[in-house]
């Protein structure tokens, strides 16, 4: 259970970090258990980060995190102990983004106190467990709010303690002061030299946005252009992003982030959910402005570990108008293209003259054409600026295109 390998790592001291902290930090000559320290924090990360995205299920995740641990207290000449892993959640756009805060919690907070080396960490570990779990009473949460709240009080450079003080008051839904004890800990951090953490920051945009029932608030925004610089496509941002363009009544914006976040690889939780959403901001926008329509045929026999790419470009290739990413093996049917998947909002489709549509199935998930790939090309089109975007060229402007993808043809096998 995770307080025993608290109890088991209790002697490491202070040099157990906590996952946030990065991992590129090393001394000029490390020694063995430092770097095996090291290697562990960044392994726990990696399947962490497997598990959000759905590369592990539960069970194989527990037994990884399991085998990890032992090896770790193994190599430091520990005892062994065993370790809990945290309980995925699912999220879904539609019914709530309260529930897609569930996925980053579960996987934070189980691994913060995997690196805290204090007197009172077994104890303080217990209550990582009690927040993993779905009922908690109101009064465990308060007296662990009480008990941290004293922490911070006696020492409040404690930046583990601020942090896992947001997490009571989130579980609370005491979301402003779960902000401000988020931004103490990412305050605490900076005053340490420390570099802004990209899982922190996730945790006190979330707080933020609940505190200020779903907007973006200036101090959010830097936030979120703070992980978008580490991370351009995080799926979370992204969404949060559609949903304050949801909000604002933007769907073209809204269309353009969930485009941007499903070109990814995700979970299909995940993926489900930005689906959802991307439909719902395709069926408010309608078919305003210029676009074409492409209906996909083929992809019951296309193989599941590639990526669908959608493009126009211009007639005989150079940069894309437009472009629609998806890795396998949920292969959308139909696309439309247009400018809200506009590859450079300086040069969208809109603003072309002749074009033409790929649509490549690409094995190695490049852009770049290799022989193995499926591939249709369409003949030149044009927009024609009508009000329901329709074009002309291959097929009539009342229908969408059809692209038929098949495996490529074999070439001849010479005898000699």
């Amino acid at each position: 259970m995770l307080p025993l390998l608290l109890v088991g790592l209790l002697g490491l001291g202070f040099v157990l970090v906590a996952f946030r902290q990065p991992s590129r930090t090393s001394l000029s000559q490390p020694s063995r258990e430092a770097t095996g320290r090291a290697l562990y924090q960044q392994r726990l990360q990696e399947l962490d980060a497997e598990l959000a995205l759905g590369l592990l299920n539960e069970s194989a995740h527990a037994e990884a995190v399991s085998e990890l641990g032992l090896a770790l207290l193994e190599d430091q000449g520990a005892p062994s102990a065993s370790v809990a892993a945290p309980e995925p959640a699912v999220t879904s756009f539609g019914r709530g983004w309260q529930l897609s805060f569930a996925l980053l919690f579960s996987v934070g907070v189980a691994g913060l106190y995997l690196g805290i080396g204090e007197p009172q960490a077994d104890a303080l570990g217990a209550t990582s467990g009690i927040l993993r779990q779905q009922d908690v009473e109101p009064t465990q949460l308060t007296a662990w709010q009480r008990t941290l709240e004293q922490r911070v009080a006696a020492k409040p450079d404690d930046q583990q303690s601020w942090y896992l003080l947001g997490h009571v008051h989130l579980r609370a839904q005491r979301f402003e002061p779960a902000a401000q004890a988020f931004a103490q800990a990412h305050g605490v951090a900076l005053a340490q030299g420390q570099a802004a953490d990209v899982n922190l920051d996730l945790y006190w945009l979330q707080a933020r946005y609940l505190a200020a029932r779903g907007k973006l608030d200036e101090g959010s925004q830097k936030i979120v252009k703070r992980v978008l610089e580490k991370a351009p496509n995080h799926p979370f941002i992204l969404e949060i992003l559609a949903m304050d363009a949801f909000r604002l009544g933007d769907y073209k914006q809204a269309v353009s982030v969930l485009n941007r976040a499903l070109s990814g690889r995700l979970s299909p939780a995940q993926r489900a959910t930005l689906q959802v959403g991307l439909e719902q901001a395709r069926e408010r926008l309608g078919t305003q402005g210029p676009g074409v329509d492409i209906r996909i045929e083929g992809l019951a026999a296309a193989p599941a570990q590639a990526t669908l790419f959608v493009i126009a470009r211009p007639v005989g290739g150079g940069m894309p108008f437009a472009v629609v990413r998806r890795p396998g093996p949920d292969y959308p049917g139909a696309v439309r293209l247009d400018d809200a998947v506009s590859m450079n909002p300086a040069n969208p489709l809109s603003n072309a003259g002749e074009f033409e549509v790929l649509v490549r199935l690409s094995r190695s998930g490049g852009v770049q054409a290799r022989p193995e790939d499926w591939q249709w090309q369409s003949e030149p089109l044009t927009l024609d600026g009508s009000a329901d975007g329709s074009v002309n060229g291959a097929k009539p402007s009342s229908e969408p295109l059809i692209a038929t993808l098949s495996p490529p043809t074999a070439a001849p096998v010479s005898p000699h």
